[in-house]
């Protein structure tokens, strides 16, 4: 896995495993109750940051509709390409994509 430095997290944010409302929205199946769900994707850099030609290279728990879900969100993302820690063109990253349940008084954050 990468440290990757994000410019925009795009819509990783969105998904949360708070609600059916959600799940309809995002295509995560409602019925999958679960406390933590992970996908591993893979992806290759623009050169303006955005993410091209991702695949799934792993999902906990599988079948639940999180790896659609981490696809189309990776869409608006884009990683940050500044620094000494910068990716390049056409370099292809690995990140995993957490999704937890909010807690008590803060809304859930899942991301990359």
């Amino acid at each position: 896995m990468q440290d990757v430095h994000w410019a925009a997290a795009g819509a990783f944010g969105l998904l949360m495993l708070a609600g059916p409302a959600t799940a309809q929205t995002t295509g995560v199946d409602p019925a999958c109750q679960v406390e933590e769900a992970a996908v591993v994707l893979s992806c290759v850099a623009q050169s303006n940051g955005r993410m091209r030609d991702c695949e799934v290279l792993g999902v906990t728990p599988p079948n639940c509709g999180f790896e659609e879900a981490a696809l189309e969100a990776s869409e608006g993302a884009r990683v940050d390409r500044s620094g000494q820690r910068g990716v390049r063109a056409g370099q292809r990253v690995r990140f995993a994509v957490r999704y937890r349940p909010a807690e008590e008084g803060r809304p859930s954050q899942p991301g990359p």
